[in-house]
């Protein structure tokens, strides 16, 4: 893809996906990291030849996401965990922790479905 139309692309597409992402992650700062990511993919990947490149852009911002999403949920902290311990009163912590993350990765998944 040559620099012109790397150029073209952003500036046509960046505000319109920006807020694609804002809308997925309710995060500017996350927006904003994953929007430089599919424009580094598209300067690295995109062939010229490329019929619909805002489908592209879309559907590359999408997959980010959802990576960065997945990469989050296997990071969750041991201070997330001893902060609701200490928080939570109830009589297993560990099972309710683990109970709650996985209602909040089941509704995440349902959301983007």
């Amino acid at each position: 893809m040559n620099v012109k139309l790397v150029e073209q692309v952003y500036q046509q597409y960046q505000k319109e996906i920006y807020i694609y992402l804002l809308g997925l992650s309710h995060n500017p700062w996350m927006a904003e990291d994953i929007l430089q990511e599919v424009f580094v993919k598209a300067i690295c990947s995109l062939p010229d030849s490329h019929m619909n490149i805002r489908a592209w852009l879309y559907k590359v911002a999408k997959n980010v996401y959802l990576n960065e999403i997945k990469k989050m949920n296997r990071n969750t902290s041991i201070e997330d965990f001893e902060n609701y311990v200490e928080e939570s009163g109830e009589e297993n912590p560990v099972l309710d922790f683990l109970v709650r993350e996985e209602k909040e990765k089941e509704m995440l998944i349902g959301i983007l479905q």
